[in-house]
């Protein structure tokens, strides 16, 4: 609320300087209609000055969200990428406790698609109850256009990408419940 705080007489005659100070509202006192501060002659009991809950107007500020803290997904080798007829990448989920301590928590169900240019090509989903070893995904014409070989040593999971040289420049996403997806550049 504003409150009058000093008033001045200025030369020419006729003019009057006021200065306001900005004071906390007070909900018996205050005008909220008018925002000023020991306005109501009626003690804030009036229908016009009644202070009630502020509305709020979107000025189109992004508020803040709250953070949502996914794991992450670890492997070996120097980078993501994977070589078609290489060895096997090992993938592990990471997750982040209270303290931002790394640890490995359990199982997970990981998410594997075969992306070029934002479209997916082909998805496979693998559970604690998934069939392991090679997975193949065709084309609606019968060509294969997906083939890895997909082993559980433990906590993680080794992906390995069979001798299918049409995968290559292509993108291999995985992700584990409650991580984020890690991009695999394929490459020959």
């Amino acid at each position: 609320m504003w409150e009058l705080s000093k008033v001045l007489d200025t030369i020419p005659i006729g003019i009057t300087r006021l200065t306001f100070k900005q004071v906390q509202a007070d909900l018996h006192a205050d005008c909220s209609k008018y925002g000023l501060a020991n306005f109501c002659p009626y003690q804030g009991e009036c229908d016009t000055c009644k202070l009630t809950e502020p509305t709020y107007i979107d000025a189109g500020l992004d508020t803040k969200t709250e953070e949502i803290r996914l794991g992450k997904i670890t492997y070996n080798g120097k980078n993501s990428s994977i070589r078609v007829g290489g060895s096997a990448k090992t993938l592990t989920a990471m997750f982040l406790d209270s303290n931002s301590n790394e640890y490995v928590s359990r199982l997970v169900d990981w998410h594997i698609s075969l992306v070029d240019d934002d479209n997916v090509l082909c998805s496979v989903d693998i559970t604690n109850g998934s069939e392991l070893g090679d997975i193949v995904c065709n084309s609606s014409d019968g060509k294969e256009i997906f083939k890895i070989n997909v082993a559980r040593s433990g906590d993680s999971l080794k992906i390995k990408c069979l001798p299918l040289y049409s995968m290559v420049g292509k993108t291999i996403v995985v992700s584990a419940s409650g991580t984020e997806e890690l991009m695999m550049e394929v490459i020959s």
